[in-house]
């Protein structure tokens, strides 16, 4: 995955009175994607250091800093996005307790880790999660980790989740 280069680079500078488009593609252009796709916003941030921080650091910072809802990732074919999260996009899958949900665990900030059988879903889609009597929560996914054998549990799937609705 291309995206490990976001976790892997580290920066040290500042930057001042600078967009935060062009702060992001600043921080990603050279990384190696095939691709980079990042929404225009005008929004100026008046100071972001960086001192030695990921890029995945320096991303997070850039949207809090900001208020900005975006999500970055990168897709299966090499190329980074950056832009506001589709929250309303239709559902990849949807697993259910008690038949397919390995772990289901609480974060703080009203997240959730899901772990299931490994999955072919990537950052920045949408699943839905139910339960037995039918109740589902639809999930924005923010992080994904697949591993192979690992303890000899075989192929499996981490998703870090945010909840966008539920019914």
């Amino acid at each position: 995955c291309r995206g490990r280069a976001l976790a892997d680079t580290r920066r040290t500078c500042t930057y001042q009175d600078e967009t935060a488009d062009a702060v992001v593609h600043h921080l990603v252009a050279d990384l190696g994607f095939a691709s980079l796709d990042t929404a225009p916003c005008d929004l100026v941030i008046d100071k972001l250091p960086l001192l030695n921080n990921s890029v995945v650091e320096a991303l997070t910072w850039l949207g809090r800093r900001l208020g900005l809802d975006h999500a970055f990732w990168a897709d299966p074919e090499g190329g980074f996005h950056w832009g506001p999260a589709d929250e309303q996009q239709e559902a990849e899958t949807i697993f259910t307790h008690g038949e397919d949900v390995l772990a289901w665990e609480p974060l703080p900030g009203n997240r959730r880790l899901l772990t299931v059988m490994g999955t072919s879903l990537w950052h920045s889609q949408v699943i839905e999660v139910g339960d037995s009597d039918g109740n589902t929560s639809r999930y924005f996914i923010e992080q994904v980790r697949h591993t192979a054998g690992i303890g000899d549990a075989g192929l499996r799937t981490q998703l870090w989740l945010w909840e966008v609705s539920s019914t």
